[in-house]
C-alpha cells in the first residue's frame, strides 16, 4: 500500500469516525426529543382526565333531581304519594262492595282532599324548584359554564404554544447537529486535499523524476514551490543527479 493510499485510508477512517458520532448524537438528540414528546403527552392526557373530571361532575341533570326537593320534605312526599296509591285501591276495592260499615263517600271526600293537599305540595315544589333553578343554580350554572371554558381554552393554548416550541427545538436542534456533522467533513476534506497538494503530489512529482532518470533515461525536473521540506528534499535529490552524471562524465572521459 502507497503513502497516498495510508493517508487515504486514514482520512476515511477519521470520516467514518466523525460519522458514527455525528449519527449517535442525532439518534441520541431524537430520542430525547421522544422522552421530551411522551411527557407532553402524559401532561396533555393528565389535563383531559381533568376536563373530564370536572365535565362529568357537572351535570345539571343529576343536579336536578338529586336537589329538586330541597326543602326536605322528600321523603314524606313519597310517602305521602305511596299512602295514595294505596287508599285509591282500598277505595276501589270497598266501591265494589258498597258495605253498609264504610261510606265510600265519605271515604271519596277525604281522598279528594288529600289528592289536593298534595296537588297543593306539587305546586309548592314547582315553585320552590324553579326560584331555586333560576336564582341559584342559573347563576352558578353560568358561573361554572364560563369557568370551564376558560380552562379548556387555557389548556389548549398553553398546549399548541408548548408544541410549537418542542417543534422549532427540534428543527434547531436537528439542524444543528446536521451542519456540525456537515462541517466536520467539509473540514476534513479540504484538510485532505490541503496535505494531498503541499506534500502527497510533490512527493509523489518526486518519486516519478527519480524513476523516469534511473529507469527511462531521462532528464530529473521537478519542480517544488516553497521553502519547507519538501522543497529541501527535492533539492538534495537534484544534488545526487548532477553528482552521479558528473560522476558517469569522469568515468566516460
Amino acid at each position: 500500500m502507497g503513502l497516498i493510499s495510508r493517508i487515504r485510508l486514514g482520512f476515511v477512517l477519521i470520516a467514518l469516525l466523525l460519522l458514527m458520532v455525528g449519527a449517535t448524537s442525532y439518534f441520541e438528540i431524537r430520542n430525547l426529543n421522544k422522552a421530551i414528546e411522551i411527557d407532553s403527552i402524559e401532561r396533555n392526557q393528565k389535563n383531559i382526565h381533568i376536563e373530564d373530571l370536572v365535565l362529568s361532575q357537572y351535570n345539571q341533570k343529576d343536579i336536578i333531581s338529586q336537589f329538586a326537593l330541597s326543602n326536605g320534605n322528600r321523603d314524606f312526599y313519597m310517602q305521602s304519594r305511596e299512602n295514595l296509591a294505596y287508599m285509591i285501591t282500598i277505595v276501589e276495592k270497598l266501591a265494589q262492595y258498597n258495605t253498609p260499615e264504610c261510606d265510600v263517600n265519605e271515604i271519596e271526600e277525604s281522598l279528594t282532599k288529600y289528592k289536593s293537599i298534595l296537588v297543593k305540595q306539587d305546586v309548592q315544589f314547582a315553585d320552590s324548584l324553579n326560584n331555586w333553578y333560576n336564582n341559584e343554580l342559573a347563576v352558578e350554572d353560568k358561573i361554572l359554564s364560563e369557568n370551564i371554558v376558560k380552562y379548556i381554552n387555557s389548556i389548549n393554548i398553553d398546549y399548541i404554544n408548548k408544541e410549537n416550541n418542542h417543534l422549532s427545538s427540534i428543527y434547531r436542534k436537528d439542524v444543528r447537529t446536521l451542519i456540525t456533522l456537515l462541517t466536520c467533513m467539509l473540514v476534513l476534506f479540504m484538510f485532505f486535499v490541503l496535505i494531498r497538494i503541499l506534500y502527497l503530489l510533490p512527493i509523489l512529482n518526486i518519486k516519478k523524476g527519480i524513476e523516469g532518470y534511473l529507469y527511462n533515461n531521462r532528464p530529473y525536473e521537478v519542480k517544488s514551490d516553497g521553502s519547507d521540506e519538501v522543497k529541501i528534499l527535492n533539492g538534495l535529490v537534484e544534488q545526487l543527479v548532477q553528482n552521479s552524471e558528473s560522476s558517469e562524465d569522469v568515468e566516460n572521459k
